[in-house]
C-alpha cells in the first residue's frame, strides 16, 4: 500500500512481506479458507502481488469459527505441539 517511489507511504504502512508470514501462520493454524490468497478477484488490476480479493460471508464465518475454536482449545490445553517454546537465549535475554 502506498507509492512505489516512496520508502514509507504517506497513506499508511507497507505490509510488504508480512502477507507471506500471515499466510503461513493461517495455513499452519488449519484455517478452512485461504484468507490471504483466496476469494474472488474484485478487479483485473494487480496491485503489488495480486488483485484485491473478496471472501464470501460464509468463508469469513468459517474462518472466524475455526480461529475461535483454536483459541478456546489453546486456553484449555495450552499452545500444543505446533508452537515451539521461546528460548530466551535466542531473544538476547538470558
Amino acid at each position: 500500500m502506498g507509492d512505489e517511489d516512496e520508502e514509507t507511504s504517506s497513506r499508511g504502512m507497507d505490509t510488504d512481506k508480512a502477507w507471506a508470514g500471515l499466510q503461513h501462520l493461517l495455513a499452519k493454524a488449519g484455517t478452512p479458507v485461504d484468507v490471504i490468497g483466496g476469494g474472488k478477484p474484485i478487479t483485473d488490476s494487480t496491485r503489488g502481488y495480486d488483485s484485491p480479493r473478496l471472501l464470501s460471508v460464509a468463508e469469513v464465518a468459517d474462518v472466524a469459527h475455526s480461529m475461535a475454536v483454536r483459541a478456546r482449545r489453546s486456553r484449555v490445553d495450552g499452545p500444543g505441539p505446533s508452537v515451539s517454546p521461546i528460548d530466551p537465549a535466542r531473544c538476547g535475554r538470558t
